[in-house]
Order: structure tokens, then C-alpha cells, then sequence
């Protein structure tokens, strides 16, 4: 009989976490799960149709804080019909037990996994109180990274360090891609292209190095891809440092993997991470990486990824310049530690783990 897989963290705002999702479960064995994907978004989920394919219901619910009785009895009529026997819930904080919660009252309750996605929050103080009851219900912690792991189950619960998969083949470098794009934005042979993939969020501070651009040669572009609450802020930022020829924001692109080829430097100048999918996919196209020093060291699986203190913004210029004056050969990537990151594997050990697991309930 197939195991019934219901699992949260699926928005309508594409970012690592949705991402990750996506990956691991069009690549899931369907001859031994059925899955369904809970979520609050009003007007649906990312990869709706993709997953439908595979059967899944796409269920909704109110958001919890909310409409907090509401929202409770539903999830337990969802889950009391469903009849799950694994519960995968995708978080970058331990709030989100409350989308669980009525399981643990259950006689017969499901398996409860536990994934970790993000190494702080701005709410600390809410999650810290949640994490105490999260460690007393959860049966399976898995986390991006260790930095992830120790903020969401502390220092004294072991967890699974689980990589976010990706579609290797699909973000090796392509000259093809790089030359089509870099010509559909007026992108010059002698421009050099800064390039970010992320939400347009406070975590991101991408207003850190459009606050540089003015520090660096007029040939050098930045390109934003993502969407968030901050757009119109980072617009006006733009506009008011007279920036509109050199600094871009692209809305989320589904074909992500092309705008790798078109960048020559990928920075990430967070505030907090877990272990960005994002820097997994620049590594796989060939692109040297800076980081800011709040992101996990287990980011760094090939030679030119350098971590750097935010308050040190002359060094960030320095490392740019270096990086962008580097003569890669982008097809000269040595997979050894990337393949670890191959969605499909990814897929295949969470539900080898997901019926070991759920088998000596």
C-alpha cells in the first residue's frame, strides 16, 4: 500500500524553500507515495499543474495567525480525512508546527518530519518558545545545513543534514544561454554582470551592493532576480543613486538556470542563510562566489567562494574586482562534491528515510 504524504511549505512566492520542494518531489517514486501539498496562499502554489500530475491534491487552509480556530479545526478535518501517514513540513521557523498541530492529539499519528531551511529570523523570541514544544513532537529533524539544524532543534537534538537538490544538468554553463541573454539586455563583451537570485526581502540586503555600484567601474552591471515586499524601496534606491542603466531587477524567472550563464560574479550579501540552493546552483555553472560570513560554510564546494564580513565593504570591492578580472573555464567544473546535491538522490534517500521511519510507528 502506497504512504500518504502531506507536506507543507509550498507558497506562491518562488524562493529557496519552494524550490527545494519542487525538486524533491517531481522526482519522488509515486508507485510507493501519494502526496498532497498543504498551503494558505489564496491564489494557489508554485508548480500547481506539475504537481497534479502526480495526483496530488492541493489543499488549502487559512493562515493561522490569522483566523487561529478556524484555521485549527480545518487542518483537522484535512488531516483526519487524508488519513496521512507522514507529515513533511519545510520551515524556516518552528511557528510553523501550528499547520501539524492537531496531529499530535491524534491516536494514531502520523510521522511528523521536520525541515529545517534557514539559519535565524528577524522573530526570534516566537521561535525560541515553539522550538521547546517542536523538540517534544517531532519524530524525524532534517535540516539544509548545520547552521540550520542548531537553529531550529538547539544544541542538544541530533538531526539529518539533508542537501537541497537540484537539476545538475540543467545549470551547467551553456555559452549559448550567456550569449542570448547578455544580447536581449544590451550586456557588452567588456561588461561585467553581479548577479543575485532572491527574494526582495530585509535577509537579502540586496541594498548592499546597489550601495556599492557607485564604488565600482561604470562597466560593471547588477542584476536582482527575484520578487518581494522591498521592490519598490530598492526601485527608489536605484533611481535616486542614478543607477537605472546598471542595476536590474528581474522578476522571478522559472528558466532561472539561463541568467546563471549571463553573470560573471554571484554575490550574496545576507543577513542570515541556512545553506542557499542558490549558491549550489552558481557553483554548478562555474561562477566564482562571494558571500557574506552569515552563511554557512558548507556553502563553499568548489575553489573561488570567499565568505566576507558585511562591515567590511572595501574588502567586498577588492574581492569583486579580483573575481571578475578571473579567466574561468566555466565548463571545468569537478563535480566530486556537487553530485551530493543531485535532486534525484536528494528524492530517493528522503523516502527511503520517510517508510523506515514511518514503518516502526
Amino acid at each position: 500500500m502506497k504512504k500518504k504524504v502531506i507536506v507543507i511549505g509550498m507558497t506562491n512566492i518562488l524562493g529557496g524553500v519552494e524550490t527545494f520542494i519542487r525538486n524533491t518531489y517531481l522526482n519522488f517514486d509515486y508507485s510507493k507515495f501519494e502526496v498532497d501539498f498543504l498551503h494558505h496562499s489564496k491564489s494557489g502554489i508554485l508548480f500547481e499543474n506539475e504537481f497534479k500530475k502526480n495526483s496530488s491534491n492541493i489543499i488549502y487552509c487559512e493562515k493561522f495567525l490569522r483566523h487561529p480556530i478556524k484555521s485549527y479545526f480545518r487542518l483537522k478535518q484535512i488531516y483526519l480525512s487524508g488519513n496521512y501517514d507522514i507529515v513533511h513540513c519545510n520551515a524556516c521557523s518552528a511557528n510553523m508546527l501550528v499547520y501539524f498541530l492537531p496531529v499530535i492529539f491524534f491516536k494514531k499519528k502520523p510521522l511528523i518530519v521536520m525541515h529545517s531551511h534557514n539559519g535565524s529570523s528577524h522573530k526570534k523570541l516566537r521561535h525560541y518558545i515553539f522550538r521547546f514544544i517542536l523538540n517534544k513532537i517531532v519524530d524525524v529533524r532534517y535540516a539544509c545545513s548545520d547552521v540550520a539544524g542548531k537553529w531550529m532543534y538547539g544544541g542538544k537534538y541530533e538531526f539529518e543534514v539533508i542537501p537541497n537538490g537540484i537539476n545538475l544538468d540543467s545549470f551547467r554553463f551553456n555559452y549559448e544561454y550567456r550569449k542570448s541573454l547578455r544580447k536581449t539586455y544590451d550586456i557588452e563583451d567588456n561588461d561585467v554582470v553581479l548577479g543575485s537570485v532572491g527574494r526582495l526581502e530585509n535577509v537579502k540586503n540586496h541594498k548592499y551592493i546597489i550601495d556599492m555600484m557607485k564604488e565600482l567601474p561604470y562597466n560593471y552591471k547588477y542584476f536582482i532576480i527575484g520578487e518581494g515586499s522591498l521592490k519598490k524601496d530598492l526601485e527608489e534606491q536605484i533611481e535616486k543613486m542614478n543607477l537605472r542603466n546598471r542595476v536590474f531587477i528581474v522578476k522571478n524567472k522559472l528558466d532561472v538556470n539561463e541568467f546563471y550563464q549571463m553573470f560573471d560574479v554571484f554575490v550574496m550579501p545576507s543577513l542570515f542563510e541556512g545553506l542557499p540552493m542558490v549558491c549550489i546552483e552558481a557553483q554548478t555553472s562555474g561562477l566564482p562566489l562571494i558571500l557574506s560570513d552569515n552563511i554557512s560554510k558548507n556553502t563553499k564546494l568548489s575553489e573561488n567562494v570567499c565568505f566576507i564580513d558585511l562591515n567590511n565593504q572595501i574588502k567586498w570591492k577588492n574581492k569583486i574586482l579580483e573575481y571578475a578580472g578571473l579567466n574561468l573555464n566555466r565548463n571545468n567544473i569537478d563535480m566530486k562534491y556537487l553530485n551530493k546535491f543531485d535532486s534525484r538522490k536528494v528524492a530517493e534517500k528522503i523516502g527511503k528515510k520517510f517508510i523506515s521511519e514511518s514503518e516502526k510507528k
